[in-house]
């Protein structure tokens, strides 16, 4: 076990099929998608075939947790001009939803071993059908997948 700081982990230098494990806790959705992408194609090549990779991410929107009156969806709302604008380099969230994070996955040829979303209560439901959201939401994605709050996914090679 070791630590490697600072390091970019779309190119960390580390021998092919070496690594056992590798976690991330509430990670990913602060990580650009275009450089979560070369991640997770990292992560893939380093990862030694019986390894295993388990990442929980958290899609809500962060503020919420500050805020009463922010909802967990209330990111969504924003293009992407204002969201740049108001999303803080500090704590950058990606807004990515469930599909755009499989879609990754798919890519990289992971298996999934598991995949547990958090799904929202009926007033959360109620709520965000009631919200405005930015096109690029309502064009892109099911309400289905908008809805999820986050995942554990558990994966391997």
């Amino acid at each position: 076990m070791g630590y490697i700081a600072p390091l970019d982990a779309r190119d960390t230098r580390i021998a092919d099929s070496s690594i056992d494990f590798i976690v991330s806790n509430a990670t990913m959705e602060h990580i650009p998608k275009e450089v979560l992408d070369g991640i997770m194609k990292e992560c893939y090549r380093i990862l030694k075939p019986d390894g295993i990779m388990s990442n929980v991410i958290d899609y809500r929107d962060h503020g919420s947790y500050f805020d009463d009156s922010v909802s967990v969806y209330n990111f969504l709302q924003y293009s992407e001009r204002k969201w740049n604008f108001l999303n803080p380099s500090i704590m950058f969230q990606n807004r990515m939803r469930h599909s755009e994070y499989a879609k990754i996955i798919n890519k990289y040829n992971y298996k999934i071993l598991l995949e547990n979303t958090s799904l929202p209560t009926e007033s959360e439901k109620e709520h965000l059908s009631k919200m405005k959201l930015d096109e690029y939401f309502t064009t892109n994605f099911s309400m289905d997948d908008i809805a999820i709050q986050g995942c554990i996914f558990v994966l391997s090679k």
